[in-house]
């Protein structure tokens, strides 16, 4: 539909500026003496041409004056429809972003876009982070092409972009999913603790320090702050397990868990900091889109003039991303950062249930040892 309104707009558009550019180059030529001496050639006598001459005048005048109001109310017509239906497609969109980013952390300080710096989250935000909640898909992310090659070519790249953090974002959670007891999206916390106390015949043992003390279950080493992850530089280090001591129950879960930890390790190293880098590039070349640059781009561009103004529109949506830019960076902090918790927590929350040797609470299956 909004093509067909656009195409109809513009196709109406193109006829105008010829138009009215014929009647008023007509209108000068039509002078007040040039109208007088026609009027003398046809009239009885000079104050029946006089007053001829100055009707004809006085009703071009006017037809001047009406073509302007003419276009004026053209533009104002044609403009509403496109506009009524990209507010609608706004109002959608925010309804969707509000419901996909409800529970995801606001960035701290001057790093959120469009300020241009890069999104900054805290430690007591990753504290805050439930690691037992629901994980959060993405939705796939569209942009408005606009014919102008340079503009295109910068929200081509936003969109790659995205399609990348949504790709990783959904696939983690996707192996997080695979966990037993946590195929909904949530609980992976205490999936991770079914699975570590169902399993704690197979795993490694710590041996005791002194006279007995420390020994027992190891817990794994995860460091993946926001820092570390902006860096690619983090670690999901598990406790090493004796797999065929299991089992086929057991072994799946945490053969699953091992797969989480490594595709966690293997998205932050191979994608998100590159990501990163990129993210930071097209913020500066969106800035650099300024209203009167993509004016003359497209005038540059564009052989209808008349479609200045409907690129000039297409870009200036496609500019408001860069909150949502935002928001997907916080949503792959959540995600990451709330994996990274199940698994410490998980794991903490399985030792204690194997001391107390009583099953922790999970949607899991577990088996009393």
């Amino acid at each position: 539909m909004l093509t067909e309104i656009k195409d109809l707009i513009c196709d109406g558009f193109a006829k105008v500026p010829e138009i009215t550019k014929n009647f008023i180059a007509g209108c000068k030529q039509l002078s007040f003496s040039k109208l007088l001496g026609e009027a003398k050639q046809n009239c009885s006598g000079i104050s029946d041409a006089t007053k001829k001459g100055k009707a004809v005048h006085a009703n071009i005048k006017m037809a001047q004056a009406n073509i302007v109001k003419f276009v004026k109310t053209m533009v104002s017509n044609a403009s509403q429809p496109l506009m009524a239906v990209m507010s609608g497609f706004r109002e959608a969109l925010k309804a969707i972003q509000e419901k996909v980013f409800a529970n995801v952390p606001a960035s701290e300080g001057k790093g959120c876009l469009p300020t241009g710096g890069f999104p900054s989250f805290s430690k007591a935000q990753a504290d805050g982070l439930d690691a037992n909640g629901s994980m959060t898909e993405l939705p796939r992310l569209g942009v408005q092409e606009t014919g102008v090659k340079e503009v295109d070519a910068v929200f081509s790249g936003v969109k790659n972009l995205f399609d990348t953090l949504v790709d990783a974002n959904n696939s983690i959670i996707e192996k997080a999913k695979a966990i037993p007891g946590a195929e909904d999206g949530s609980g992976l916390r205490d999936a991770i603790a079914s699975a570590a106390y169902n399993g704690q015949d197979s795993m490694e043992q710590k041996k005791p320090l002194l006279c007995f003390f420390g020994g027992g279950p190891p817990m794994p080493k995860v460091d993946a702050s926001w820092d570390k992850l902006k860096k690619g530089d983090v670690k999901m280090e598990l406790p090493k397990f004796d797999l065929d001591k299991l089992s086929a129950s057991h072994r799946v879960a945490i053969e699953k868990l091992m797969e989480l930890a490594q595709a966690a390790i293997d998205i932050i190293k191979k994608t998100f900091k590159q990501a990163c880098a990129k993210f930071k590039e097209l913020v500066a070349a969106i800035k650099k889109l300024t209203p009167s640059k993509v004016k003359a781009l497209a005038k540059k561009e564009l052989e209808n003039a008349a479609e200045i103004p409907h690129k000039a529109m297409l870009c200036a949506e496609n500019v408001k991303i860069a909150d949502f830019m935002a928001r997907v960076m916080a949503c792959f902090f959540a995600t990451f950062t709330s994996i990274a918790k199940a698994i410490m927590e998980g794991f903490e929350q399985g030792r204690k249930a194997m001391k107390a040797k009583v099953a922790p609470n999970s949607k899991a299956p577990a088996t009393a040892l």
